[in-house]
């Protein structure tokens, strides 16, 4: 599964109806941080909590 594969499956957020965590594992300033806002408001806007 390519990058944009895995980006797009976690946009889904399917992991969080699921109950499963996820591990964001890379070099600093790779964008960890970054996809990590992005989901998390993206699911606020989503109303899910």
């Amino acid at each position: 599964m390519g990058r944009r594969e895995k980006g797009e499956k976690f946009a889904t957020c399917e992991f969080i109806s699921k109950r499963q965590n996820v591990i964001m594992i890379g070099n600093i300033g790779t964008g960890k941080t970054h996809i990590s806002i992005g989901l998390g408001l993206k699911d606020c806007k989503e109303g899910i909590t």
